[in-house]
């Protein structure tokens, strides 16, 4: 049964994905080290909502997909516990029970560790905004950041009243009905402020200067967090970055459909670095045995309508051309397929059998098979 698998790209930085089973090809070696597979994913021009579509609808891939080394982590029935299970991963990059519960449990603290600094901040706040109203400040009025320079003239203003106040002369009846007068040049010393008393003006305007300096370097904090998230939705929306295309430029296009493009391909592939460029093309494909890789290679090169008139030696009833001997089949095929990881050592004979089936069955590809079968009942 096809379901959604979460992979993990290892060659993309441990990039981790939502999918389709149907896209992972089986392992072409029973010992594959770190359990790694060969997938299919759709090109850089799919992505966002037409990829969750095809991964939803367990579209089939296509030779023109990229074809990349993943791991797959787990598997799901429904999509959104994939969808779900892969944003996991990314903080962990392991699905097991014990790494997921410790994500959340630091997910928790630092969510408990905001609420507490926020709580911390307001308080402060609240503390500075509520001057003494000894100072002429009403508390209906807390002291606005921005209009601190205000805030000190009438704080000075208020302490040049009282000093102007002590200092004009005052009349004292005693005790016997006699009075004295205190002269402006005798000032009597300032009684010590009472410990409920807030500070003085120049104490909080600096208060005030420290906290908003603080919220500045919080709301800094935050914005870089805010960055940093959305930078990872958005390699998240994009996937993993794709296997670079190999050029082959000055090749005639693949599949070839006619004997005048092979005799070209041959020509072009005299070149060392264009011979280089195709092993590499072919290297990518994959498959659990070497029949099924020499396939794959054969659908790169050949259309199924072109491959009825081709035999390995060219002889035969149909047969318009072979390939035995030529550049495409020593250098292209051969060396192709054993470019394959898990196929280094695989002999001519294997590879050659592989290709003249591939050959052979050409016409029941196109159709032949059912043809006969009709033509029979």
């Amino acid at each position: 049964m096809t379901k959604f698998a979460v992979v993990l790209f290892p060659d993309e930085e441990d990039c981790i994905d939502v999918i389709s089973s149907s896209w992972v090809l089986p392992s072409m070696t029973p010992d594959q080290k770190g359990g790694e597979k060969i997938c299919r994913y759709p090109p850089h021009s799919i992505r966002g909502a037409k990829l969750a579509k095809l991964v939803i609808s367990h579209v089939q891939p296509s030779s023109t997909w990229l074809v990349c080394s993943c791991r797959v982590l787990c598997e799901f029935d429904d999509y959104l516990k994939a969808r779900e299970a892969s944003i996991r991963a990314e903080e962990t990059s392991n699905l097991e029970s014990s790494a997921v519960e410790e994500a959340d449990v630091r997910r928790l603290r630092r969510q408990k560790a905001l609420k507490s600094q926020k709580k911390t901040s307001t308080k402060l706040a609240n503390t500075h905004e509520t001057p003494s109203t000894s100072l002429g400040i009403e508390k209906d009025n807390p002291i606005n950041l921005t209009n601190i320079d205000e805030f000190k003239i009438v704080a000075v203003a208020q302490q040049s009243e009282a000093i102007n106040q002590a200092k004009s002369p005052q009349h004292f009846e005693s005790e016997g009905g006699g009075g004295f007068v205190l002269e402006t040049n005798q000032l009597t010393p300032e009684p010590p402020m009472p410990s409920g008393e807030l500070p003085s003006a120049e104490t909080i305007i600096t208060l005030l200067k420290e906290y908003q300096a603080k919220n500045e370097r919080f709301q800094e904090a935050v914005i870089d967090r805010l960055i940093h998230i959305s930078h990872k939705l958005k390699s998240l929306n994009l996937g993993p970055s794709s296997t670079p295309n190999f050029s082959l430029e000055g090749a005639p296009p693949l599949p070839l459909t006619c004997k005048e493009d092979l005799h070209a391909l041959n020509i072009w592939l005299l070149l060392g670095k264009n011979q280089e460029s195709m092993v590499t093309f072919l290297s990518l494909h994959g498959g659990d045995s070497v029949s099924s890789v020499t396939a794959s290679v054969m659908k790169e090169i050949f259309t199924n309508q072109f491959a009825i008139t081709v035999s390995y030696t060219g002889k035969g009833g149909k047969a318009v051309c072979g390939i035995k001997g030529s550049l495409l089949h020593k250098i292209a095929i051969i060396r192709g397929v054993r470019s394959n990881r898990g196929y280094e050592n695989s002999t001519e004979f294997e590879i050659k059998e592989a290709i003249k089936n591939w050959l052979r069955n050409a016409g029941d590809r196109c159709g032949g098979r059912e043809a006969r079968r009709h033509h029979n009942v």
